[in-house]
């Protein structure tokens, strides 16, 4: 049986939980709002060679690998929780939380990986757009 102390860290790890685990996909879903716009404008001024256009590649794709970069923080976050959440659901009694899944096994993992290249694709993409409109 489970002291009131043992309790109350179960309690504060499962809401630290849900906590990092909605922080981490809030992060996808405002990739996901900005990519159809960012993709739109890249399209729209495709022919332009317009230095504006070429910083907001270079702004979005910085963005977008930091967003990709705090998501696998996040990930670190929720997997140091979920140990210590482990350890302590078991003496509660509470016995249906998962293991651990490998690193590269999860979904959380991949859409962050995605996002760090495809920062790092419109970041290079906007360097070789201001190099080609110089020469």
């Amino acid at each position: 049986m489970a002291t009131n102390e043992e309790l109350e860290i179960y309690k504060q790890r499962y809401e630290t939980f849900r906590y990092l685990d909605g922080l981490h996909w809030q992060m996808f879903k405002i990739v996901m709002v900005l990519g159809p716009f960012v993709l739109a404008y890249i399209r729209a001024s495709a022919g332009t060679n317009s230095s504006i256009s070429q910083w907001i590649l270079l702004i979005i794709g910085v963005l977008f690998a930091l967003f990709g970069a705090v998501m696998l923080r996040i990930g670190q976050g929720i997997d140091m929780n979920n140990q210590v959440l482990h350890k302590f659901a078991s003496k509660v009694g509470d016995t249906d939380i998962p293991q651990k899944a490998k690193k590269w096994k999860s979904a959380r993992s991949w859409a962050a990986f995605v996002l760090i290249v495809s920062g790092i694709a419109c970041v290079v993409m906007s360097f070789i757009s201001m190099n080609n409109s110089e020469g």
